[in-house]
């Protein structure tokens, strides 16, 4: 087994490899930054305002990739993109719509939630 320019490493060599362990500190960055963004969400309450921001990205996200096959050049795959996009295109006008109420409902839970005495309470 040769790896480029370096020549052959032994077989059962796993940690040898100058490649290796460049892998592992890639590996736990993007573990680290996994773990940063699962705690940011963890963070951040499900709300109808973030729910409703979320659908809408992601109806955004199957527009452009729809907008992308109709472009291939494959007739097939264009009409396909063609057929669908209008109904994608009403799902996201749809929620954008829903953004005002989803906005209302989440700042009423707040407002109405239990509200929290900044004071510490006495250990009995």
């Amino acid at each position: 087994m040769t790896f480029g320019r370096a020549g052959a490493w032994p077989e059962n060599s796993t940690n040898s490899s100058p490649s290796t362990s460049l892998s592992k500190l890639k590996d736990a960055a993007l573990r680290l930054g996994g773990l940063n963004w699962a705690g940011f969400f963890k963070a951040q309450p499900d709300t109808p305002a973030k729910l409703a921001a979320f659908a809408y990205a992601f109806e955004l996200l199957e527009i452009g990739a729809y907008e992308q096959l109709r472009r291939l050049g494959d007739a097939r795959a264009a009409a396909l993109a063609e057929r669908i996009l209008p109904d994608e295109r009403r799902a996201a006008e749809k929620l954008h719509a829903r953004f005002e109420p989803a906005l209302d409902a989440s700042l009423e839970a707040v407002l109405s939630g239990p509200r929290r005495s900044r004071r510490p309470r006495s250990r009995r």
